[in-house]
Order: structure tokens, then C-alpha cells, then sequence
């Protein structure tokens, strides 16, 4: 998967509605559940801090703009 892609995905997972315990997750195809903390790990992990907060605020940015 694409850094630009993995990074939507946590991005979309931040801002669905919350669980009963105010934790944000997706739920896989294939029935599995992921947290937005264990997202953001495997983005760090797959393509390192630096890279990974340059995407998150390209993308924040991005829909900042298009949503004003």
C-alpha cells in the first residue's frame, strides 16, 4: 500500500465517529478492527516518522482547504 493511501485511511479513520470508548478504529475487510493509534504505528514503522508526518500534513492541509 502507498504512503498516500495509508495515510487517507488513518486520516478517514480519525474522522468516523468514535467507538463507545472514544477510540476512533476501521474495521478490515476482513473482519479485524484497528485502532487509530495502531495505524499511526504502522505508518511510522513502514515508512518512518519523518515521511509519514510530511504526508499526515499535506493531507490535513489538503482537506483544510478544500473544506473552506
Amino acid at each position: 500500500m502507498s504512503l498516500q493511501k495509508a495515510v487517507t485511511i488513518y486520516i478517514d479513520c480519525l474522522e468516523s465517529p468514535p467507538n463507545g470508548n472514544g477510540r476512533h478504529y476501521v474495521e478490515h475487510r476482513n473482519g479485524a478492527i484497528f485502532f487509530s493509534e495502531q495505524l499511526l504505528g504502522s505508518l511510522y514503522d513502514a515508512y518512518g516518522e519523518d515521511q509519514a508526518n510530511a504526508e499526515l500534513d499535506r493531507q490535513f492541509k489538503e482537506r483544510r482547504a478544500n473544506n473552506d
